[in-house]
């Protein structure tokens, strides 16, 4: 388990969840990017909770191992949507290298490539 320490507050999870948080913060902050993830945590008591935090660039976040016992968090699906979401943030984004004039044509362009003139 894995006590993860997020603005002012600290809860704790699993390690597979703490892992994929940060991966997906670290990938956020590099896209320059925010999102609201909600997480499953087990509170001081043993009761599971719900906790929603918001990812982005300016996120500071440690995660530390704790003791105790393992708490049997439905982690599955969340983690699947977290890979989901990861591998969106990795995917090559064309980025628009120069855009044309309005109302440009290049089927009535002449210097266009592979036209001819005549």
């Amino acid at each position: 388990m894995r006590r993860i320490a997020y603005a002012d507050a600290q809860f704790v999870t699993t390690d597979a969840i703490a892992a994929k948080v940060l991966e997906y913060a670290k990938l956020m902050g590099r896209a320059a990017t925010d999102d609201v993830v909600q997480l499953p945590t087990v509170d001081d008591a043993g009761a599971v909770r719900s906790v929603d935090i918001l990812l982005g660039p300016a996120s500071q976040m440690t995660s530390a191992e704790v003791d105790g016992p393992e708490a049997d968090l439905d982690s599955g699906q969340l983690l699947a949507e977290l890979d989901r979401r990861i591998a969106t943030l990795r995917q090559p984004h064309a980025e628009v290298v120069s855009e044309l004039e309005p109302g440009y044509d290049p089927d009535l362009d002449d210097s266009a490539p592979g036209s001819t003139i005549t």
